[in-house]
């Protein structure tokens, strides 16, 4: 990667710090929304009582649904519902795995936080290392 790049990614990077993903630990009552379809106007009215049993990655959970009348279906890789990959027309991960989100008239704790401001922080420090090391090697040219 050329520098530019990498100075890019950086940049990229601490705008996602700015607004970091929540993680909910295992064991965490949210809601999962059917095929990532929330309405505007009424956006919990199709919503799913789910526990988080697995945590996939930063604001990406494995949870089972409790939907009414239904046996708990388990749903892998569902993004919270702030996460880019839902602004992605038609896209399978959305279909499938649905979106989730905390119980209306929750706030999630600064703790929830951590999990993908340590990811963001692994990144960017492993970036700023490469864009050194590209530096070195310019400056030896």
């Amino acid at each position: 990667m050329s520098s530019d790049q990498i100075k890019k990614r950086i940049q990229e990077l601490k705008d996602l710090e700015a607004a970091p993903l929540p993680t909910p630990p295992v064991g965490t009552n949210v809601v999962w929304f059917p095929g990532a379809k929330r309405d505007v106007h009424r956006p919990y009215e199709d919503a799913v009582a789910a526990l988080v049993t697995k945590i996939d990655g930063s604001g990406k959970l494995t949870l089972i649904a409790f939907a009414p009348h239904a046996m708990p279906s388990h749903k892998r890789s569902s993004h919270h519902v702030d996460h880019p990959i839902h602004l992605q027309r038609a896209n399978s991960v959305s279909v499938d795995s649905g979106s989730w989100d905390y119980p209306q008239g929750t706030t999630p704790p600064k703790a929830h936080f951590a999990h993908h401001l340590a990811e963001l922080g692994r990144q960017r420090a492993e970036a700023e290392a490469n864009l050194a090391l590209n530096d070195s090697v310019a400056a030896k040219k």
